[in-house]
């Protein structure tokens, strides 16, 4: 039997969520405790592999049982005893064993932090950005709206990336301003390539300091190249926030849902 299982955590102390041989994962961690609570080793595919230091809202992963779990309430409990309190179970359900919670998911979004005044508690989950006299916030809403526009996203992923396709389908691209200094992005896609999110957020905060046009970056696109100016940004900003399934396969999932905590 199939059962997916969604978390969240704070991937501050972890390298990343793909399982490495002497380093602590989130993968490694999920699956120590599944193995344990479960008594038997099992192991668990995910929806998408953050890098070190990257947090998770929502995740969601899969795993497979040969006995069907009886009590979903008892293994969230005994789950969240035995992981980190850096990571989070919140649900367990079974879903059709064709279901992939990597393959099959058709939508993921990510926000990406940022603060500009220093503030000690936002250090590990925001980027500090202060503020330089020639910032154009404009310019941030220019480089969002070339992302919508754009499907080969070559410039933007990270090198030795083992992907048969470069090209994204892009649902949402934004700049949110929640406070007055506080600046969120947001971005929804069908699939997104390897440190992605945070060569665009890198690329459109030099883009509003003047250090690269957003010229300059859609000719680098259209030729698969990038300029020094479009690097990443730190870690610790992005977030992992949603990630949607087929409606009919969801939904069906959904009715089979036994266990969801407040």
């Amino acid at each position: 039997m199939r059962y997916f299982l969604e978390l969240s955590y704070d991937g501050t102390n972890y390298a990343g969520w793909q399982k490495q041989p002497n380093v602590r994962t989130i993968q490694g961690e999920i699956e120590k405790a599944l193995s344990m609570s479960a008594g038997i080793s099992i192991e668990v595919i995910g929806c998408g592999r953050t890098d070190k230091g990257v947090h998770a809202k929502n995740f969601v992963c899969h795993f497979d049982t040969t006995e069907p779990i009886s009590e979903f309430s008892n293994q969230i409990y005994k789950l969240n005893g035995i992981l980190s309190p850096d990571i989070v179970c919140h649900r367990v359900y079974d879903v059709p064993e064709d279901l992939h919670a990597r393959y099959d998911a058709v939508q993921r979004s990510y926000e990406y932090n940022i603060h500009m005044s220093p503030n000690p508690f936002k250090r590990q989950y925001s980027t500090f950005f202060p503020l330089a006299r020639d910032f154009n916030a404009g310019a941030l809403d220019q480089v969002a709206t070339l992302i919508i526009e754009t499907s080969d996203f070559t410039s933007f992923c990270k090198s030795n990336t083992d992907v048969k396709t470069m090209k994204c389908t892009i649902l949402e691209s934004s700049w949110q301003f929640p406070e007055k200094d506080v600046m969120i992005y947001r971005i929804t896609a069908n699939r997104f390539l390897r440190g992605m999110v945070r060569l665009i957020v890198g690329t459109s905060l030099n883009v509003s300091l003047g250090r690269i046009s957003v010229r300059e970056v859609a000719e680098h696109i259209s030729r698969g190249t990038r300029s020094h100016y479009m690097s990443s940004a730190p870690a610790r900003g992005l977030f992992l926030c949603d990630v949607k399934y087929p409606h009919s396969k969801q939904q069906h999932s959904k009715e089979h849902t036994m266990e969801t905590l407040p």
